[in-house]
């Protein structure tokens, strides 16, 4: 289960985050721009991929 938490709107920016059910942060936008998280059987982050 994952969801999507708006932070800030304010100014015609945008910052949101999805966390999933460990409230772990997977993906994080900024406008038209992302990030998105992979990780392990740890926890650990393993991968980033940025666009």
């Amino acid at each position: 289960m994952s969801f999507v938490l708006i932070i800030m709107m304010t100014l015609g920016k945008r910052l949101a985050l999805t966390k999933n059910g460990s409230l772990t942060v997977i993906n994080e936008w900024q406008n038209d721009h992302w990030i998105a998280s992979s990780f392990d059987g740890l926890g650990n982050r393993s991968q980033i991929t940025v666009a």
